[in-house]
């Protein structure tokens, strides 16, 4: 191994690296699937996601909401965790706080990680106030102790957000297969082959290491898991 390779393997390693890793395809179509998966499910749309995924399987949380209220909801989400933390990183960008939205590097996340920690956090006190619902008052907080701890694992290398959604949909239809009276398992098969696929994607992408993805599985699964059992 010549001395080029030898640093740019330790920087692979220690998640420091500037650089953007190839795509581990040279499939287009494989290329092009990888990407759409990459922009449909988007780490920022877990909350969004979740919220259909409660109303479908687990309706009866938001039976008190009335018509009005229910879609108030989504709006809220849409708007705190999808809207403002684009908005935000279109300042960043502008500002040249960030190169590109990209964030290959971890540090550049450092900043869009703490402006959207405090928007999902601020989601979820308005959510817990609203009164919503025991059950998705717990997917927000988790979902905010999810970032909290993707943003500590990123100071040692650039964990993948798209497996820690990923992670956090896996541990929200978990709890809800164990606590709802109807049979989910299929729900439950389909959200760890969606897991799967985003997972594959950003691989076959070159954006992570399979280190970076699975850290992001945990990442996720333990939010949920920590806010449904403790809190």
């Amino acid at each position: 191994m010549s001395q080029e390779e030898e640093e740019k393997s330790l920087l692979e390693i220690s998640g420091d690296e500037d650089f953007i890793r190839e795509p581990a395809t040279d499939s287009k179509p494989l290329w092009f699937a990888s990407t759409a998966v990459t922009y449909l499910f988007h780490p920022l749309l877990l909350l969004v996601y979740a919220f259909f995924f409660v109303d479908i399987f687990f309706p009866y949380q938001f039976m008190h909401l009335a018509g009005p209220a229910k879609s108030q909801l989504l709006l809220a989400l849409i708007i705190n965790t999808v809207a403002f933390p684009l908005i935000t990183l279109g300042l960043m960008r502008g500002l040249k706080i960030i190169p590109n939205f990209e964030l290959n590097s971890n540090k550049e996340r450092i900043l869009p990680f703490i402006a959207i920690m405090l928007f999902y956090f601020w989601t979820y006190l308005v959510i817990k106030k609203l009164g919503v619902g025991e059950y998705f008052t717990h997917i927000a907080l988790g979902a905010s102790l999810a970032i909290f701890l993707a943003f500590f694992a990123n100071v040692f290398y650039k964990i993948s957000l798209h497996a820690v959604g990923a992670g956090g949909f896996l541990g929200i239809a978990l709890t809800l297969t164990m606590q709802s009276t109807y049979n989910l398992l299929l729900p439950l098969l389909l959200v760890i082959i969606v897991a799967g696929i985003i997972g594959s994607a950003r691989l076959f992408l070159g954006a992570h290491v399979p280190r970076e993805v699975v850290t992001g599985y945990m990442v996720g699964l333990l939010g949920q898991m920590v806010a449904f059992t403790y809190f």
